[in-house]
């Protein structure tokens, strides 16, 4: 199992913003909606932190996962940099199996499951390298559900991708 090297970590907050149609009840009432306002974005990728504010929630969403899309970028490249190596000896292991499977017919299966544990290998490094793990400060409870309804839009209709959360 790999440790990952790189990460990211967010906070949004928010203001309230007056909302007199929301629904009172014997027990609570409302007086407004929590909106997001800003967002920090910190990483061992960069020197300084990244913040971003914008009143309108689908833009600060967006812009924070464009940012988010540009860190993983850079931490899949300074990660490929690093495990080149690895990259380099399994094609080299691969073609080597490719070829000694042509030249010796008994060792056939032997060579197929060598090849595909390598082509697996292969796999999981790249895997590795980009993954990006993405924390948020306390955003179980307050900020996923600040911003979810712009993240699901975005996510499914500008990503065009299926979303997975872990909730921890």
């Amino acid at each position: 199992m790999f440790l990952y090297e790189n990460l990211v970590v967010f906070d949004f907050e928010s203001i309230t913003v007056p909302q007199s149609c929301l629904p009172n009840s014997e027990m609570t009432r409302y007086i407004g909606k929590h909106v997001p306002i800003s967002v920090s974005v910190f990483s061992n990728l960069l020197s300084e932190p990244i913040f971003i504010c914008n009143s309108d929630p689908r833009l600060l969403v967006s812009k924070f996962l464009e940012e988010l899309v540009i860190l993983s970028r850079s931490s899949s490249q300074q990660l490929r940099k690093v495990l080149q190596r690895n990259f380099e000896a399994s094609d080299e292991k691969l073609q080597v199996t490719e070829c000694s499977s042509d030249d010796i017919p008994n060792e056939n299966e032997s060579n197929k499951r060598g090849k595909k544990f390598l082509l697996q290998v292969r796999s999981d490094l790249i895997t590795y390298c980009d993954n990006l793990p993405v924390f948020g400060f306390e955003s179980l409870r307050y900020d996923l559900n600040l911003i979810e309804e712009a993240l699901l839009d975005i996510l499914l209709n500008d990503y065009q991708c299926s979303p997975s959360v872990i909730k921890v």
